[in-house]
């Protein structure tokens, strides 16, 4: 594996959370760990001017590779999450987060090459603690290797909702999903009570003629796919069967 965590993250209409994730990001990052990192904009988000001066002007930058992107799409977040993280990065692990994260732990980023090193096949995800120690996986981070086995980071079909629970099980009945516990990306979140309620919010909560708003109709497809999920998991697991005569 080489010395690079990606980690990438969508925002929209949220300038005052990024900067807020950028600072966290960098007063926890240990500099023996290139980053890699991979913002994704809405074309339609107000502040795109804001979000390139805040990050071509952050002290981040030194850390980071000479590569970052800068991307605008208007499709759903795991259309254009995924496409970021799986065709426009370059570290060998991943890990997805949100504008509306804080990174809380020093030196994490050590905490997780250390882990890796438990998995000589490099399969394997990890989750982290989302502040509520939240056994779910909210923020996923992965192996280069898994994303690509998989074919994706999460899959696309969902609107918003569902795809990292997709992961999840397939990592969880391959018996590699990882709970970071003692990682902390604190999530300032209005289900959690510590903000009100954005447009970014609202915007994947509003119902449409049927009544359904984007978890529901995400949640409802989940239930469709467990035929799928279990041939990916059934995949990885040959791989780290055949790892181990390697």
């Amino acid at each position: 594996m080489n010395n690079i965590i990606t980690i990438g993250l969508c925002t929209w209409q949220r300038p005052k959370e990024l900067k807020r994730m950028l600072d966290s990001l960098y007063a926890t990052w240990h500099t023996s760990i290139d980053l890699d990192l991979v913002i994704v904009f809405e074309w339609t988000d107000p502040y795109l001017d804001e979000y390139e001066q805040l990050i071509l002007s952050h002290p981040l930058q030194q850390y980071i590779i000479p590569h970052i992107k800068h991307n605008t799409t208007n499709s759903h977040f795991p259309v254009k999450g995924n496409d970021a993280l799986y065709n426009g990065s370059v570290g060998d692990f991943l890990i997805g987060v949100s504008d509306n994260i804080e990174f809380k732990t020093m030196h994490w980023n050590l905490q997780v090459v250390d882990k890796l090193k438990v998995y000589p096949d490099e399969l394997v995800v990890m989750y982290f603690n989302n502040g509520f120690s939240r056994e779910k996986a909210e923020f996923l981070g992965m192996t280069r290797k898994w994303m690509e086995l998989q074919g994706f980071f999460v899959p696309t079909q969902f609107e918003h909702f569902s795809c990292d629970e997709y992961v999840e099980w397939i990592a969880h009945q391959c018996g590699r999903l990882v709970w970071m516990k003692d990682i902390v990306f604190y999530h300032w979140h209005p289900k959690f009570g510590q903000v009100p309620r954005d447009d970014t919010w609202a915007s994947s909560r509003e119902l449409d003629k049927n009544g359904e708003n984007m978890s529901m109709r995400d949640a409802r497809l989940y239930k469709t796919t467990f035929n799928e999920r279990h041939e990916f998991a059934l995949k990885i697991m040959r791989a780290i069967e055949a790892a181990k005569y390697e």
